[in-house]
């Protein structure tokens, strides 16, 4: 439990044994307790409070550690990610269906490979995971990417980018890793 009294499921306990080869830690928490749990998680793990900053597009980090964070919310539900390499995380609920005006948006490829609301998840937290990873403008680079066949594309150049999606009764969560 939180000290908000929500719910904090720390992920290393589901897929622990693949985060800590990367040295990650994922945690899902109630949206109103992202910061609070974030800044705890850090304190246990660099023994000082360290201070968030967000860049000018606000992509947060933790000012003055090698350390790199990335965090989402949808609904009533946070999730944050803490690893020792560059990575962007993204969270959608189920049940909010497919907005038409972005599925249109979406590329004649991309649009033929979504066939159900988890489909179209995947897409949208992958190309979201991809902006936060890089600190991107969402707006402004949403309409330069296209995720097709499993692979990122950004200006028509595959991304070097890893995805990896995980799927709950709840949502999909798409962590993007890679260079910067």
């Amino acid at each position: 439990m939180s000290s908000g009294g929500g719910e904090v499921t720390d992920c290393r306990e589901t897929n622990g044994e693949s985060l800590q080869k990367l040295g990650e830690e994922l945690y899902f928490v109630p949206r109103g307790e992202i910061y609070g749990e974030l800044e705890r998680r850090l304190f246990e793990r660099l023994g000082y409070r360290a201070k968030i900053l967000k860049t000018q597009n606000g992509k947060p980090y933790v000012e003055g550690t090698p350390l790199c964070i990335s965090l989402a919310h949808s609904g009533d539900r946070g999730v944050f990610i803490i690893s020792k390499s560059p990575v962007g995380i993204d969270l959608e609920l189920y049940g909010r269906g497919v907005p038409k005006g972005v599925f249109n948006s979406f590329s004649e490829r991309e649009r033929g490979e979504i066939t159900c609301e988890d489909g179209f998840l995947a897409h949208w937290t992958a190309r979201e995971a991809f902006i936060k990873l890089n600190g991107y403008n969402l707006w402004e680079s949403v309409k330069h990417i296209e995720f097709f066949g499993g692979k990122l594309y950004y200006f028509g150049q595959q991304a070097d980018v890893e995805l990896s999606f995980e799927r709950f009764k709840f949502g999909v969560a798409c962590v993007c890793r890679g260079k910067l």
